[in-house]
């Protein structure tokens, strides 16, 4: 291995401080609707279709995750030079892993990039919690018993929907930002709200 990759080896490791991520700026352009994840490594801006416009994202961004139902942080860069980094990736799948049944699945990369809009409008220097990340069909299908609302072809069993809280911040301010920007499914719950990159609908169960 040479010092070039020794030294972004060390990058990885490390991931972005809190000021990194306070700094990372967000910019909304009207430059006509993007298609796809591209390549299998290239970061694309994030589409969003119910304007057809394109949100420009920094070539390097990250995400600081928390879930909560293991304890477990990551803080990494998904994103680096444009393209997405596939260790940091690995990362963050593994955090949004079923837990009852410690499995894990490649999660969207769209939705790791809702999640990175998400964070830098209501604030980088917290986490967002994750409360539900991928689930087996199994672990579904169990939930679904006694949680109402529970679909039976879940996004989740598709590594494609989270829920999540952010602290200090009201899950009815988050799903109308969500709401306004029309990426997916978003749905408002009494302490958390839910995102997939489904269909654009919206639901309320508060």
């Amino acid at each position: 291995m040479d010092h070039g990759h020794r030294h972004l080896d060390k990058q990885l490791e490390t991931g972005l401080s809190r000021r990194d991520f306070a700094r990372q700026g967000l910019c909304l352009g009207a430059v006509g609707l993007g298609l796809g994840l591209g390549t299998d490594l290239l970061a694309p801006d994030l589409a969003v279709a119910s304007t057809q416009r394109t949100i420009r994202l920094p070539s390097t961004r990250g995400l600081w995750l928390y879930n909560k139902n293991t304890n477990e942080h990551s803080r990494v860069a998904h994103v680096r030079r444009g393209y997405y980094d596939l260790n940091a990736l690995t990362r963050l799948d593994w955090l949004l892993r079923d837990h009852h049944v410690d499995k894990y699945r490649r999660m969207s990369r769209r939705l790791y990039d809702i999640l990175y809009v998400t964070q830098a409008r209501f604030g980088a220097d917290r986490p967002l919690v994750v409360t539900s990340g991928y689930r087996t069909r199994a672990t579904n299908e169990k939930l679904a018993e006694y949680i109402p609302g529970v679909a039976q072809n879940s996004l989740h069993i598709e590594g494609a929907a989270v829920d999540f809280q952010i602290p200090e911040r009201s899950p009815r301010a988050i799903s109308s930002f969500l709401n306004d920007l029309g990426v997916g499914g978003v749905g408002r719950y009494a302490s958390h709200v839910h995102v997939d990159v489904g269909k654009i609908r919206q639901w309320s169960r508060v």
